[in-house]
């Protein structure tokens, strides 16, 4: 593969891709550059990226980039965190060497891929902080008009997102599916029961 950075062309080969899903809420690469050194590159959810991060980075970066990251999310932004670290040739040798065999493992027996979930979230800890992106997500058009004539038919509409509360909410508004008028709760606990308790509180 090639980049172009100021002007420089650059090679480098992707030696391991790890996908973004739904529950990792993040996807990682490795990659030997042209001097042969490896690097693992990660981007995903705030939520997950910055409890990968070194000490280092929780020391002097964490702050300022979870402030940038809540101010996007208020402004209605989408947000994504980005990390890396470097490998040396020994650490990615053992890295392959158990990834592989789980990998080949995995065609008869599919109860491995818990341990190479595990294997890789193992590898992708200890990350130094590069930073955070934010992205506007522009509405549809006659997403709003539609809307009101859902609400104006007495029709329930629900707005289901893997966003932060902040960006929902700022969408909400932008969309009209909230108001002035709309009253807003917040709910940020994770256990099933305490959240049926707090929906039986709010009816």
């Amino acid at each position: 593969y090639k980049i172009k950075v100021n002007g420089t062309v650059i090679n480098f080969t992707m030696l391991n891709r790890f996908d973004f899903t739904s529950e990792r809420k993040r996807s990682s690469i490795i990659i030997r550059d042209s001097l042969g050194q490896i690097k693992m590159y990660m981007k995903g959810a705030d939520s997950v990226i910055l409890k990968k991060i070194n000490a280092f980075s929780q020391q002097k970066l964490y702050a300022k980039t979870n402030e940038h990251v809540d101010k996007f999310a208020k402004e209605g932004l989408r947000t994504l965190c980005y990390s890396m670290k470097f490998l040396t040739a020994e650490e990615y040798k053992e890295f392959n060497a158990k990834y592989s065999q789980l990998q080949e493992q995995y065609l008869s027996d599919k109860s491995k891929i818990k341990e190479i979930e595990e294997l890789i979230s193992t590898l992708e800890n200890n990350m130094i902080l590069l930073g955070v992106t934010a992205l506007e997500d522009m509405l549809q058009d006659n997403v709003k008009a539609s809307i009101k004539d859902f609400i104006d038919a007495n029709i329930n509409v629900w707005m289901l997102t893997g966003d932060k509360l902040d960006t929902a909410e700022s969408i909400g508004y932008s969309c009209r599916l909230l108001t002035e008028d709309t009253e807003v709760f917040k709910i940020k606990e994770k256990d099933k029961e305490n959240i049926k308790i707090i929906l039986e509180e709010i009816r």
